[in-house]
């Protein structure tokens, strides 16, 4: 697989600091045209300057053909909050469409699967229960809902009434989708998102109610899921005394990108995401990944450096201080005063790359 096809799709909700953390591994950005234009509707600039950066930047993609993007965009510019907006992601319908490149035999796998889905008692359980959990979010985790909920002025009884309310309709509308049937035509229409997103980006980001379906479903799930390389991307500041993912700037990211590692360096932390046996959900994911990348420069130093620096870094870690301080007393001074080590580095692929990603960074 190519550089260009390492690419995350973002299939579910979304917000700043997870298009940050997905910038920081990531080669582009991949959506479908509803999230844009959600963000473009938002009634809060920093959205709008995010898409503006994604955008100029050409990080951002839409799993859509030029053709359905244009007139998508075409017949939302009109009633648009944001009209600016809209016309800048419709002059750069070249750079922004991105369709799936679907594999040969692509229809008759789909009708297939989405039969096989239909006939799976197993699979329709999985599916109403994620479908039921969407629901739900959709009406009790809004932020209007939450605005009114939270507000000092409404008083405790109007909140309640509020909420009942929205009660009723929640019940009367989650009871009418529930009597439809889970049949092929409701299981194709997500097999399709599912090959749109596998024939587009290398990672796939859901939702947490979806995950049971897509591990039912895709039995390699677990190397496509985006959320393990970025749990592991998320130990790395901390080993170098930088800040976390979500509080660089936009323009920061983007200079860490041109880091000529960069690319290397991600490829690298993706393997490591993936091997490690534990859920990226629990609390030792981070601890195993922070572990393999520090084996990482241990690795690298000792082929080398030597054993002696090498032995002398291990001796450290053993007295239980975490990797902050090693990174400081240790690699600091080696990137001042050990020039070849530093290029070598910088010319290697894998883990050296790797390795020098962490020392720049610094």
């Amino acid at each position: 697989m190519s550089w260009e096809d390492f690419d995350i799709f973002i299939g579910g909700d979304c917000d700043e600091n997870l298009i940050k953390k997905s910038i920081f591994v990531f080669n582009h950005i991949n959506i479908y045209p509803y999230l844009l234009c959600d963000w473009i509707q938002e009634n809060n600039s920093k959205y709008h300057d995010m898409v503006r950066w994604l955008i100029e930047n050409g990080l951002l993609k839409i799993v859509m053909t030029k053709e359905e993007l244009e007139s998508d965009l075409r017949d939302k510019i009109y009633y648009s909050s944001n009209r600016e907006l809209h016309e800048l992601a419709y002059r750069n319908i070249p750079k922004l469409a991105n369709p799936p490149k679907y594999p040969k035999g692509y229809e008759e796998s789909l009708a297939l699967s989405s039969k096989q889905d239909a006939q799976d008692p197993i699979m329709k359980d999985i599916s109403l229960k994620a479908f039921r959990k969407r629901f739900e979010d959709d009406y009790w985790s809004t932020d209007s809902y939450q605005q009114v909920i939270n507000s000092p002025v409404l008083t405790p009884k109007e909140k309640e009434g509020f909420r009942q309310e929205i009660e009723k309709i929640y019940q009367m509308q989650l009871s009418f989708y529930l009597k439809r049937p889970l049949d092929e035509h409701h299981f194709q229409n997500r097999n399709e998102v599912i090959f749109d997103q596998f024939c587009s980006s290398y990672s796939v980001h859901i939702n947490a109610s979806e995950r049971e379906f897509y591990e039912y479903k895709l039995s390699g799930y677990r190397d496509y899921n985006a959320l393990r390389t970025i749990r592991a991307a998320e130990t790395i500041l901390p080993l170098v005394n930088q800040k976390p993912i979500q509080d660089f700037s936009f323009k920061e990211l983007l200079e860490i990108r041109k880091n000529g590692t960069w690319k290397g360096a991600m490829r690298v932390l993706s393997g490591i995401a993936h091997e490690i046996p534990c859920s990226e959900e629990q609390v030792e994911y981070q601890t195993i990944a922070k572990d393999k990348i520090q084996n990482v420069l241990f690795d690298v130093m000792e082929a080398e450096r030597g054993s002696v620096l090498s032995d002398s870094i291990k001796a450290v870690c053993n007295m239980g201080l975490n990797f902050i301080p090693i990174i400081g007393p240790v690699l600091g001074p080696m990137k001042d005063v050990s020039d070849p080590f530093v290029n070598y580095l910088k010319n290697q692929e894998g883990k050296k790359k790797l390795a020098y990603f962490l020392l720049d960074l610094r």
